[in-house]
C-alpha cells in the first residue's frame, strides 16, 4: 500500500464514516466525523477501509507524524490485525514503526501481546477530554460554578436585546472575522494550523449543509460577538468543535457555552469540550467548568517482531 492509492478525506465519506463510527462506540472527540473533516487539510488524511474498519491515515501534514487513527468499527483483535499488517508496510517506507492515535482506554486489551509486534502504549494529559455533566452546564449550579453564573449574568445585564439562534452558513464571514480578528490582535497567520483553527472553521462552514454539524451564534450591540460549533457524538454526548468570542465582550464565552448546551443540545447527557493542548489558559477555563471525567486518549507504537 501506498499513501497515494489512498483517496483523501472528502465530505462524500460521511455517511460511511459516521456507520463505522457509530458501530465503534468511541467517546473520543477526535474520531467525531466533523472534527476529522475539519482537520482533515492540516492532516493530510487518506481514508482507508480494511476487515470492517475505517481508518485514516496521515503522513503528518502540517504539524504531526505519521500516523493512522483507530480503525473504526466493530472489529476484533484479529480484525486490528489484519488492519496494522496492511498499513506496517506504507510505515516501514518510511523507517517506522506503526504509530495507531486516539485509542480509547477500553479498547487497550487489543493491542497488548498484539501477534507480530512489540507495543508501546501511552497517553498524554494534555490532549485528554474534558466530559461534562450536560444539566450541569445548562444550569450552572452549585457554588463551584457561581462565577461562571455571575459572568453569564453580567453579560445578559449589559446587553439585554442578546440573541442566540442556530449557526447557518450565512454565519461564515461573521464567525470567521471573529477568528481572524483574533489572529491579527496576536500578530499570528490566521492559515498557520499551529497558530489557529481558521482554515479548519472555514471548511466547515464552506461544506456546512454536508455535516452534520450543529451550533449557534451569539449577537449583541448589533454584532455577531461568539459562535460555537459541535457535533452529535456517541453515548448522548454533545462534542463542541470549536467555541469563539470576540475579546471584550465580558462573559460572552460563557454564554455562548451556557447556550448551547441548552438551546441546540437540550437531550445530551454528557458535553465533551475537548482537550487544553497544554495551553494554560484554556486548561484553566475548562477546569472551571466542573469537568466529570478527563477521558483519555491513547496513542500505539508498534514494531514488528
Amino acid at each position: 500500500m501506498t499513501l497515494l492509492d489512498l483517496p483523501l478525506l472528502s465530505v462524500s465519506d460521511r455517511e460511511e464514516y459516521e456507520r463505522h463510527y457509530r458501530a465503534s462506540g468511541t467517546r473520543i472527540s477526535d474520531m467525531c466525523f466533523v472534527s476529522r473533516y475539519a482537520w482533515g487539510e492540516a492532516f493530510s488524511y487518506r481514508k482507508a477501509i480494511h476487515r470492517g474498519g475505517f481508518c485514516l491515515i496521515s503522513d503528518g501534514g502540517c504539524f504531526t507524524q505519521p500516523h493512522m487513527t483507530m480503525p473504526l468499527g466493530r472489529l476484533g483483535r484479529d480484525d486490528l490485525v489484519e488492519i496494522v499488517d496492511a498499513a506496517a508496510p506504507w510505515f516501514a517506507s518510511r523507517g517506522m514503526p506503526v504509530k495507531v492515535m486516539y485509542i480509547a482506554e477500553t479498547l487497550l486489551p487489543m493491542f497488548q501481546d498484539l501477534p507480530g509486534f512489540k507495543t508501546t502504549l501511552w497517553h498524554e494529559d494534555d490532549y485528554s477530554d474534558y466530559v461534562y455533566d450536560a444539566e450541569t452546564l445548562r444550569t450552572l449550579s452549585g457554588k463551584a460554578l457561581h462565577g461562571q453564573r455571575n459572568h453569564v449574568s453580567r453579560f445578559l445585564r449589559e446587553y439585554p436585546g442578546c440573541e442566540y439562534r442556530s449557526v447557518t452558513a450565512d454565519d461564515r464571514d461573521d464567525c470567521l472575522k471573529i477568528v481572524s480578528d483574533w489572529c491579527q490582535e496576536r500578530g499570528f497567520d490566521c492559515h498557520d494550523h499551529s497558530r489557529s483553527d481558521f482554515v479548519p472553521i472555514r471548511r466547515v462552514f464552506d461544506a456546512f449543509a454536508l455535516l452534520p454539524v450543529h451550533g449557534g451564534v451569539l449577537r449583541a450591540g448589533g454584532r455577531t460577538v461568539a459562535f460555537s460549533l459541535g457535533s452529535a457524538g456517541n453515548a448522548d454526548t454533545a462534542v463542541i468543535h470549536f467555541e469563539k468570542a470576540v475579546d471584550g465582550f465580558r462573559g460572552a464565552y460563557p454564554a455562548v457555552g451556557r447556550f448551547t448546551v441548552s438551546e441546540t443540545f437540550p437531550d445530551a447527557v454528557l458535553v465533551n469540550r475537548e482537550e487544553d493542548m497544554g495551553n494554560e489558559g484554556i486548561r484553566t477555563s475548562k477546569s472551571a467548568l466542573g469537568p466529570k471525567e478527563k477521558l483519555k486518549k491513547f496513542n500505539a507504537l508498534l514494531e514488528r517482531v
